[in-house]
């Protein structure tokens, strides 16, 4: 009787670690993929406001050779 117990406790416990491990893995990818998509927006705005420069620079510089 008692070895059914203690394997029923042994049992409980290690599911309850999986689960453990298994919500701790979910929220490891959730904030890996949470930084790469910020990691991508930050690229993104970059290049944009890199591009949008360059295109006032030459909207500038065509003005200036119209003079």
């Amino acid at each position: 009787m008692y070895e059914w117990e203690e394997r029923k406790l042994v049992t409980e416990a290690l599911q309850k670690e999986q689960e453990l491990r298994k919500k701790e893995l979910e929220r490891a990818q959730k904030d890996s993929k949470k930084t790469r998509a910020r990691d991508a927006f930050v690229d993104w705005l970059k290049t944009s406001l890199i591009k949008q420069n360059q295109e006032q620079y030459k909207k500038k510089m065509e003005e200036y050779e119209k003079q």
